[in-house]
């Protein structure tokens, strides 16, 4: 049996994470890439690095729902229901 292929956003534990937080990591990595822009003395020049670390969260995952983000201007929602995603007909007598 094939196991479930995760979106790139979700945890590592199956767990996906909130809306909020995604548009944490959205904000935050907008006001990393222009201090990055504008500032000469900031720690860490990498604006995904600094996002993962003040959100205690993966780098891959702050660019995948960033670049997500800068493609459709929405974060990408989780997937409700079950893995077929099919309607339930219910037949009355």
């Amino acid at each position: 049996m094939p196991s479930k292929i995760r979106p790139p956003w979700e945890s590592i534990q199956g767990k996906s994470y909130s809306y909020d937080k995604k548009w944490d990591i959205v904000a935050v990595m907008k006001r990393c890439k222009l201090e990055n822009e504008i500032s000469l003395t900031i720690s860490t020049k990498n604006p995904r690095k600094r996002t993962a670390a003040y959100l205690l969260t993966y780098e891959n995952v702050v660019s995948q729902i960033y670049s997500h983000y800068q493609k459709y201007g929405t974060i990408p929602i989780n997937n409700q229901g079950n893995y077929i995603n099919h309607s339930t007909v219910i037949v009355r007598k």
